[in-house]
């Protein structure tokens, strides 16, 4: 059995993950480059966002932007290319992968694993006496080298061996704008959404049946100055301690029972003093950090509407964005009676299942106010789909990511206190965007639609 999430760490996410169902619009594949789908056994088929098939190279390949300003379909099996320092001063570099078993590619990227790619070759097996890493601005080593398996560069695969895809834009008058990857051989997939008016990345996930919503992709700290609540600001903090803050362009407070939007302005020196919790306003007890001003805006709202598929057990669901047609990444379950999203299992690696959306998660708590008390129970935003704090309706089922079975059933609202140790203390948890259910029977995976891989 793995292991179980934490209360803690699943009440900081879970509102933020709730909103992060990425969608995929009108795709259609190319003749070199293939899309990948779920093939349900009703014959129901869903496009797999991100995993192409490179007929020319006989591999999977993936949108990746390089040095140049050009995006190319780089090979899916790749490994980053880390700095490994042959010096106490950390100046003289070689760029190896360690793993354990040989990839088919090394690559190196502007960021070590990520940002632009710059190299892509086969590996070659490589050794190391003895080497240093930076840590943060340290020197660190020195390491010796035995018992590391390094593949370095080898033979370097030029990029113009890959596919070249160009972006492609909606050009609608819509407030959320497609932005898409196509390529010279017919394929269409899109990439990212924009929020026009914040003129930011934005996700786009599912509000109520008949409408979605495109938030921004970063959830920023959000307090305010007065007592009401009512004048927000957004807190940056100095992470890295060299006196820098980074600040998006747009940011979601999550903090409240409705998801807010903002904006953000310029630095200002009238900071907060009060944060939200749940719907209450309570004092700040953060000095001396830096504040930014923010602007609200309504979210971006799109329509949403389900397709009927007569003798099909599953019924898409589509989108209207900026005049394109955008099939959502949701499902919906004649049999089950709701919207059922992709999951995988262990005990089925070759096949996926298509789960309820709206699902709560299974998390350890405690019962006690000594945390002495192990105990199990399903958390769910008291937010929801429905954008609004509602401790009535309960989700019928619960994730469980370390069970037999990947859902369990949810039964009564539970009403007894239940208390999470954090940082060593037991505490509460009173977190008012949360509502927690005692759980039912496990539910065998069979209960769902099942999905195998197939390609164009």
């Amino acid at each position: 059995m793995g292991h179980r999430r934490r209360l803690s760490c699943v009440c900081a996410v879970a509102l933020v993950a709730a909103c992060g169902d990425n969608l995929e619009t009108r795709t259609a594949s190319g003749s070199r480059l293939r899309l990948s789908w779920l093939e349900y056994e009703d014959g129901t088929r869903h496009v797999i966002e991100n995993d192409l098939w490179d007929d020319a190279r006989g591999e999977e390949c993936r949108p990746q932007r390089w040095n140049d300003g050009v995006t190319y379909c780089s090979p899916s099996d790749r490994v980053g290319l880390y700095p490994y320092y042959t010096d106490a001063a950390c100046t003289n570099a070689e760029y190896l992968a360690e793993v354990a078993t040989e990839p088919a590619y090394v690559a190196r990227f502007a960021d070590v694993t990520e940002g632009e790619q710059s190299l892509l070759a086969r590996p070659v097996p490589a050794t190391l006496d003895q080497f240093w890493i930076v840590d943060g601005e340290l020197c660190s080593g020195p390491y010796a080298g035995a018992g590391h398996t390094f593949f370095g560069p080898g033979a370097e695969v030029s990029r113009s061996a890959l596919a070249r895809l160009r972006t492609v834009e909606s050009t609608g008058e819509g407030r959320v704008r497609v932005v898409a990857a196509a390529s010279d051989d017919g394929l269409y997939m899109p990439l990212d959404f924009v929020d026009r008016n914040l003129h930011d990345p934005c996700v786009l996930g599912p509000l109520t049946a008949t409408s979605a919503v495109c938030l921004p992709r970063l959830s920023g700290e959000v307090q305010y100055r007065d007592a009401g609540c009512r004048e927000p600001v957004l807190v940056a903090r100095d992470l890295d301690g060299d006196g820098s803050v980074d600040v998006p362009g747009a940011v979601l407070d999550g903090t409240s029972c409705a998801p807010r939007v903002y904006s953000v302005g310029v630095e200002t020196a009238d900071g907060a003093a009060f944060r939200r919790d749940g719907e209450t306003c309570a004092p700040s007890m953060d000095v001396g950090l830096t504040w930014f001003e923010l602007h609200e805006h309504p979210a971006a709202e799109v329509s949403r509407a389900r397709v009927p598929a007569p003798g099909r057990r599953l019924e898409p669901i589509y989108m209207n964005v900026d005049g394109v047609q955008v099939m959502a990444r949701q499902l919906y379950d004649t049999e089950v009676g709701e919207e059922c999203i992709r999951a995988t299992s262990s005990r089925e690696p070759d096949a996926s299942r298509c789960v309820p959306r709206d699902a709560g998660v299974i998390v350890d708590a405690f019962g006690d106010a000594a945390c002495t008390i192990p105990i199990e129970v399903a958390v769910a935003s008291a937010s929801g789909s429905r954008g609004v704090c509602d401790a009535t309706t309960a989700p019928r089922f619960a994730r469980d990511f370390s069970g037999a079975t990947i859902m369990r059933s949810v039964g009564a609202l539970r009403t007894a206190p239940i208390y999470d140790r954090v940082g060593g203390v037991c505490q509460l948890e009173a977190d008012s965007r949360f509502v927690f259910h005692d759980l039912g029977d496990a539910i065998p995976d069979t209960r769902w639609a099942r999905a195998t891989r197939v390609r164009d």
